[in-house]
């Protein structure tokens, strides 16, 4: 008898050794179709690098292993005490089925939301699961048939193997005693191997970033324990940037933002102007040739530039809309980890644009092709005060993406709206067609054969729609009393593939333009560094209305003020000036991007300020 149940427990550890190894070789597995996945950021990486992220991933996919095997444990032991193990064990296949599919649904969602936002899960992309299509966009990179597809053919390959390999049948009785004593010391062994050994900390995510190329710390982080951290985390409420003490951190960002004295350049000829906001979806520099960018993709913006002013430095402080509308209207920068148009309680204390236009005569509106309840935006825009919101719903349509209306019938819709406004008006109009998939059906300018393609002919669509929108304003009664402002809420990683940190990923257009710059000002470019934070104040020291609430931002058009960007990725900031290009990855604690524009720049000065202003940031967000 002691014989079978030393036999039987050998059989149990047996199976839990073999679950062990499963779940290690899944992980080397898609770690290799992830690696595969993105193999032009490898093209230039040394072997030896790309190989070391599979040993700086072991640890964690150790604990990750440890973890799934947690529940099975469980079951069979329960099983152990009686003669019911075949019921129990039954039921341990059962949960192994379930973490199968939960593990690959993460880590395929994780593959292709690196490929759109340079990183995997994160607490931003699970703030949009309550929002489908959203969800969707960021996704899947190729229709959903064919993605799903491709997962369901995996997923019956893993189960196939996980049946023919995994195997356990009952076992006789091996009492309460020697199945707890089993248990304890099987669970001990679990708990040393989740928190990655016995050293004085638990394993976290910086355990696994260890190279300056993101693709390979991305390959190394394991799906299963990203994702479960995320969930297991608890809001945000003490601040992990603090880099330096309160004061350091303070006079280090006095001393960005001095500035000698106001020595605004008055670029109006009105001082109450009508002002329109034209915010384009995911228009990236790099697709406008007067910015540096590709010829051909926004040539109507490029003949608009040569009578506006144009800030040839502009840099959005996000990569999502939610991120660049706060930017934009409340001058508050984006945050890595979060986002604040998410939390309620939070972005009603923000300033905002539209409230302070409104304040001072402006009738305000503001015009989306899209769903205006996504991410808060409704809501966000009627604590403001906003007079006029129009979404899709209200715009007449013959067709539409699933995102929403077509560009041409929103820009149509609003010059229409605009003829019976009453003036001074303040109306923000923000373009979609421009959104992935990038799938509209346009004009095929570019052969549509991958993603790139696709965008070059959406955003080649949404220039040309703007080109019209102007022309035909241009025929208007108020246009000569009219100032336009064209920006982009963020931009892409398209046309160059830029890697998703990098400052030219965050590069976007800025033109100031209308009947009411100053002749002097038509064709003019400012070469001074930029952002989205840096709107609303420089508008309302062209109106002389006072801006000091928009604390986070600079008049761009004070020729005192220094020129700089910040701006957020999943967890570091990225810090331009006139001078330089700084980039910080804070799971790294390290810089991995530091060039020198001008000679004599000065990086560790750049670094302070960069983490300075993202310490005082987040400290902001909390308090709020």
């Amino acid at each position: 008898m002691l014989s079978d149940k030393n036999t039987g427990l050998k059989i149990i550890l047996i199976y839990l050794l073999k679950l062990f190894a499963f779940w290690m070789l899944l992980f080397f597995a898609m770690r290799c179709c992830f690696l595969a996945l993105n193999f032009k950021d490898l093209s230039e990486i040394p072997n030896s690098q790309i190989l070391l992220s599979f040993w700086k991933g072991l640890r964690m996919d150790v604990s990750s292993a440890c973890y799934l095997l947690m529940l099975p444990l469980v079951f069979v032991c329960i099983g152990t005490v009686n003669n019911q193990s075949r019921k129990f064990f039954i039921v341990a296949k059962w949960v192994n089925y379930f973490l199968i599919v939960f593990y690959l649904v993460i880590s395929f969602a994780g593959m292709g939301l690196y490929a759109n936002w340079g990183t995997k899960i994160n607490s931003k992309a699970l703030s949009f699961i309550i929002y489908p299509q959203e969800m969707a966009g960021i996704i899947f990179d190729v229709y959903n048939f064919l993605y799903f597809g491709i997962l369901l053919a995996f997923l019956a390959l893993i189960v196939f193997l996980y049946n023919h390999f995994i195997r356990i049948s009952s076992i006789s009785s091996q009492g309460v005693f020697r199945s707890l004593i089993f248990f304890l010391v099987f669970t001990g062994l679990l708990f040393v191997g989740e928190r990655g050994g016995f050293q004085k900390y638990p394993l976290n995510k910086s355990s696994c970033f260890y190279s300056k190329y993101p693709v390979l710390n991305f390959a190394a982080l394991n799906d299963f324990w990203n994702f479960s951290a995320l969930l297991t985390s608890p809001q945000i409420k003490k601040n992990p940037y603090n880099f330096f003490d309160k004061p350091t951190a303070e006079k280090t960002i006095a001393e960005l933002f001095a500035v000698k004295k106001d020595s605004t350049e008055n670029v109006l000829t009105k001082s109450r102007p009508n002002i329109v906001l034209i915010v384009l979806e995911s228009f990236s520099a790099d697709a406008i040739a007067c910015l540096g960018g590709e010829k051909g993709i926004a040539p109507f913006f490029d003949s608009l530039a040569k009578d506006g002013l144009l800030f040839t430095d502009a840099y959005a402080t996000g990569f999502r809309t939610d991120q660049g509308i706060v930017a934009l209207l409340s001058g508050f920068p984006a945050q890595p980890r979060t986002s604040i148009i998410k939390n309620f309680e939070k972005f009603d204390k923000l300033p905002n644009l539209l409230k302070t236009m409104g304040m001072n005569g402006y009738r305000t509106s503001f015009y989306y092709g899209g769903d205006l309840n996504y991410a808060n935006t409704k809501t966000y825009l009627q604590m403001a005060g906003t007079d006029i919101l129009v979404g899709k719903n209200d715009i007449p349509h013959t067709r539409s993406t699933d995102w929403g209306v077509y560009d041409e019938d929103v820009f149509s819709y609003h010059l229409n709206d605009l003829k019976g406004m009453q003036q001074p008006f303040f109306s923000v109009m923000l373009s979609l067609t421009n959104h992935e998939y990038f799938v509209a059906d346009v004009e095929k300018v570019y052969p549509e054969k991958n993603e790139n393609d696709l965008f070059h002919n959406t955003a080649h669509y949404t220039d040309k729609c703007l080109y019209n929108y102007i022309q035909q304003a241009k025929k208007t009664k108020w246009y000569s009393n009219t100032l336009f402002i064209i920006t982009a809420d963020h931009a892409h990683k398209h046309p160059l593939e830029r890697a998703y940190n990098e400052p030219a990923r965050h590069h976007i257009p800025l033109l100031f333009y209308g009947a009411v710059l100053k002749d002097e000002y038509q064709g003019k470019k400012f070469s001074k560094t930029t952002s989205h934070v840096d709107i609303a104040p420089t508008i309302l020291s062209q109106l002389k209305i006072k801006n000091k609430e928009f604390s986070w931002g600079k008049n761009a058009l004070n020729k005192y003020a220094q020129g700089f960007a910040f701006y957020t990725f999943d967890d570091g900031f990225g810090f331009v000036t006139d001078s330089s290009e700084l980039v910080y990855d804070h799971n790294l604690k390290s810089v991995v991007r530091n060039n020198s524009k001008i000679e004599g720049s000065n990086p560790e000065k750049s670094l302070k300020q960069g983490k300075s202003f993202l310490q005082l940031l987040f400290q902001k967000y909390i308090e709020l």
